[in-house]
């Protein structure tokens, strides 16, 4: 298993069907923001793959770069108020996330074969392999 901690302004981007669960480990105001989102949205197909293999732990991201709070604050209104087009918002906004991560040079991904969640092996293997006897 992977830990990692995260304090104020810090993201953590799971791999697909990773069990995970969180701990608050001292009396802080807490609150934290889930969002599930369909890789397939990302263009950058490498981006995709690396984090379909590895979580990725971006630290002070919020407080650094307050532009992507903002990106990711839009993310969460888009969802809650549904107005026309708030779907693309929220592409939108990933890729602008997304983007602000690489070019601050954030974007690092915690990688290795025991970070892929079992889960997302057998699912990926029956959807390759669905038409076999398995």
């Amino acid at each position: 298993s992977i830990w990692h901690t995260i304090q104020k302004g810090n993201i953590v981007v799971l791999p697909p069907y990773t069990l995970h669960c969180y701990t608050i480990c001292a009396d802080y105001d807490f609150k934290h923001y889930c969002l599930c989102m369909d890789l397939d949205v990302l263009y950058d197909k490498r981006m995709k793959e690396d984090l379909e293999n590895g979580s990725v732990s971006i630290l002070n991201i919020i407080d650094r770069h307050p532009p992507c709070a903002r990106y990711i604050e839009d993310i969460f209104i888009s969802e809650k108020d549904k107005k026309d087009g708030w779907e693309l918002s929220i592409i939108g906004n990933i890729h602008l996330s997304f983007g602000a991560f690489k070019e601050s040079n954030y974007f690092k991904i915690c990688s290795s074969a025991c970070n892929q969640s079992v889960y997302y092996k057998i699912c990926n293997f029956i959807e390759k392999h669905y038409k076999e006897d398995i």
